[in-house]
């Protein structure tokens, strides 16, 4: 199974104003197309996540299963609070180890900043 990492996006402009690391994740999702796994770093403990639709419907959907069960494709993944949504959506998710998109019409854009 295929995977995807965070971006540490260093030297920002707010990088500098932080005492920790922020990581960045963007990914467009086709239709009727769940993505592979985000994984996050270990040391990350919170997520902003943004799915960003002009059309169609779509899902996040959250894992605190292991990085391993992850990859191996065995992960066991929770819908975020705001279910299916047809319209550009924002939540907040603490302390998961993984992130995917399930996309069931239209694209969809994934935007993950996490620290």
């Amino acid at each position: 199974m295929a995977f995807n990492t965070m971006i540490l996006e260093k030297n920002s402009d707010y990088e500098s104003r932080l005492d920790y690391d922020v990581y960045r994740y963007t990914e467009s999702v086709a239709a009727t197309v769940t993505s592979d796994p985000v994984i996050i770093p270990t040391h990350v403990r919170k997520i902003i996540a943004n799915l960003v639709i002009s059309s169609g419907v779509g899902k996040i959907q959250t894992s605190i299963s292991s990085i391993a069960a992850i990859k191996a494709g065995s992960a066991n993944w929770i819908d975020w609070d705001s279910g299916d949504v047809s319209v550009t959506t924002q939540d907040v998710a603490e302390r998961v180890n993984g992130v995917r998109v399930v996309n069931t019409s239209g694209t969809v854009v994934l935007e993950l900043l996490a620290f």
